[in-house]
């Protein structure tokens, strides 16, 4: 089956009705995040055939765009504490006026590093309410979990 045909199946199965019934629900959830896992391989496979049709590391393609590839990289054992001095000791410099951008520390890590929210999880773990701390709103809709 080719990937538009999948497109166009999954956007047929999108209009029909929801059922009510938990079991046909439960069943249908597990197979949407086996079918997003498997999109998720293919999608990797159809990248990695790109990178290697390119051929340069970017080009403009009719009807697309720019299009550019860079190599998959996986970063591990990070020396935090010296990553943390060396963000402490960084600046941010303005390169059309060589102003230095005021930062405190706190800043300077909330900018590096990937925290644009607390793990609510770790909080509650802790004994810290997440809710005191933010501006909570409750959408319509619920988060399931199988576990």
């Amino acid at each position: 089956m080719k990937v538009y045909e999948i497109l166009s199946l999954l956007a047929e199965v999108a209009q029909h009705p929801v059922s009510s019934d938990v079991e046909v629900l439960l069943s249908e959830k597990v197979a949407l995040e086996q079918a997003s896992r498997e999109i998720t391989q293919l999608r990797a496979r159809v990248d990695t055939a790109l990178g290697e049709a390119l051929g340069q590391y970017q080009t403009e393609i009719d009807g697309v765009g720019v299009v550019k590839r860079t190599k998959l990289k996986d970063r591990s054992a990070w020396d935090k504490e010296a990553l943390l001095s060396a963000v402490y000791r960084s600046n941010i410099v303005n390169k059309e006026t060589g102003e230095i951008k005021e930062e405190s520390h706190l800043e300077k890590v909330l900018a590096v590093w990937n925290l644009s929210a607390p793990r609510t999880s770790v909080l509650t773990e802790r004994g810290i309410d997440p809710d005191e701390y933010c501006v909570l709103e409750v959408r319509e809709g619920w988060k399931i979990q199988i576990i």
